[in-house]
């Protein structure tokens, strides 16, 4: 009989033979899966097949970046009938890893949207779905009033112009919502990059940390290659000043109305090219004159000849915007009787076109509007009414409003003993707002209200 270590160690030699067989029959098997995936040849003879069946006509493997509609889920059933996008197909749990598609947020209106998270399905709980049917290059401008990467029904361009955003890669546009959707995502994965090459330079260990952030690392990755990327055209995104004016210059040189008119602004603002108001001049003619002019090329070319002092031109280019709605352009007007270029002065007359554009949200005309009723200019004081225009445009930002509603408040309560304190920190509030903003008379009030007895007990 052998001794009994001898008889332990023999034993131990044969499992680990057993074992070692064990994890090679194994380790065939799991490799089908990822072959039947890739499409590579089929499994080693002698070799017991996987239970999984193989894909038939309805289970075929997807493509990344291939749309899909979820169904059949048991634990989120709220998901089903949603719309996806692959992004790839994860070995260890042999799901695809999908990013679901925007999708109006309940009880916030048509325009408000949210984004679901990523999350693997199982082949079985997808359907392909056809690609929208979108053309890159048609003889019209506008390619389609759809959002192509939400399909919703885009909001109609007005004199904001955020309601859509263009491409220029193509020239097609997105909706706002996916526009802030993906600046959100970008500026996102640029602050993990920053993040990861601080800890790279900082962290001895940075394998190992880096090594637990794979997936956000995959995901960021994903995202900034998305975004150099049209979507539709599958063309790189301009990455510089200079290549988005090179890119408007060749939608331009097309006879692009939308392009004659951006690139103009490009030349008015020296973007991407050095400034040149001859050029800018020129390519808003264009776009005002061409067959099929936005609106916001009225305005422009408008402004064009007010800074030449061709007055009569400007009126003329500026009240066909402002009768299609342009606020900028009624606000102009509104300057060009107020200070009387080329026209007499009527101080009446600039209040109605301050009134008009006020009402259609500009700030520019509030803040003149409610300089207006402030100091009784054109029309009846009334104090109320100018602290309601100078708020609505100090709320929007504007510094001349924000200073300039000091004084507003600070009238409207001085008859008020009872309510003086509040009213004199509301105005301190405001005036400290301007002056952030470099506005040069709200920081000479703010010096003054220092040095006010109220200012003084707030200070102890």
């Amino acid at each position: 009989m052998l001794p009994d270590a001898l008889t332990l160690v023999l034993g131990c030699i044969t499992l680990l033979l057993c074992y070692t067989g064990y994890r090679f029959l194994v380790g065939n098997v799991e490799q089908a899966p990822e072959a039947r995936h890739d499409g590579a040849v089929a499994a080693e003879p002698n070799v017991q097949e996987p239970t999984t069946p193989e894909p038939t006509t309805s289970d075929t493997c997807l493509a990344d970046g291939q749309r899909v509609e979820i169904h059949g889920l048991v634990a989120k059933p709220e998901l089903n009938g949603r719309a996806a996008r692959v992004l790839n197909f994860d070995e260890p749990s042999q799901r695809y890893a999908v990013e679901l598609e925007l999708l109006p947020a309940e009880g916030e209106g048509a325009t408000s949207w949210i984004v679901r998270p990523k999350m693997k399905v199982k082949r079985a709980n997808l359907t392909v779905l056809e690609e929208p049917d979108f053309v890159v290059e048609t003889e019209d401008d506008d390619v389609s009033d759809r959002c192509y990467l939400c399909l919703r029904v885009m909001l109609p361009l007005t004199w904001r112009g955020d309601e859509q955003t263009r491409m220029v890669c193509c020239g097609n546009s997105i909706c706002k919502a996916c526009h802030v959707e993906m600046q959100r995502q970008r500026d996102e994965a640029l602050r993990l990059s920053d993040r990861a090459k601080s800890i790279r330079e900082t962290d001895p260990n940075w394998r190992v940390t880096l090594g637990g952030m794979k997936d956000q690392l995959e995901d960021m990755v994903r995202t900034l290659e998305r975004d150099s990327t049209c979507d539709l055209c599958k063309g790189r995104r301009p990455a510089t000043a200079e290549d988005s004016f090179a890119a408007c210059m060749r939608h331009a040189q097309a006879g692009k109305p939308w392009a004659c008119y951006v690139l103009a602004t490009k030349y008015e603002s020296g973007t991407g090219v050095r400034q040149d108001l001859a050029e800018a001049h020129r390519w808003f003619e264009k776009a005002a004159t061409h067959p099929e002019p936005a609106v916001s090329a009225f305005s422009g070319l408008g402004n064009s000849h007010l800074k030449r002092g061709n007055y009569a031109e400007a009126r003329r280019w500026l009240e066909k915007a402002a009768a299609q709605g342009h606020a900028p352009a009624m606000y102009n007007l509104g300057k060009i009787y107020d200070d009387g270029m080329g026209v007499s002065r009527s101080a009446p007359t600039a209040v109605e076109w301050y009134e008009r554009g006020a009402s259609a949200g500009y700030h520019m005309a509030q803040c003149e509007l409610g300089t207006a009723y402030l100091h009784g200019d054109g029309v009846a004081k009334s104090l109320e009414t100018a602290h309601t225009w100078l708020l609505a445009a100090a709320q929007q930002g504007n510094a001349t409003a924000q200073n300039n509603i000091v004084a507003c408040i600070m009238m409207m309560n001085q008859d008020k003993p009872m309510a003086q304190e509040a009213a004199f920190f509301e105005a301190k509030l405001w005036a400290t707002k301007a002056a952030a903003q470099g506005e040069q008379n709200a920081k000479r009030t703010l010096l003054q209200m220092e040095s006010h007895p109220l200012s003084q007990k707030a200070r102890g």
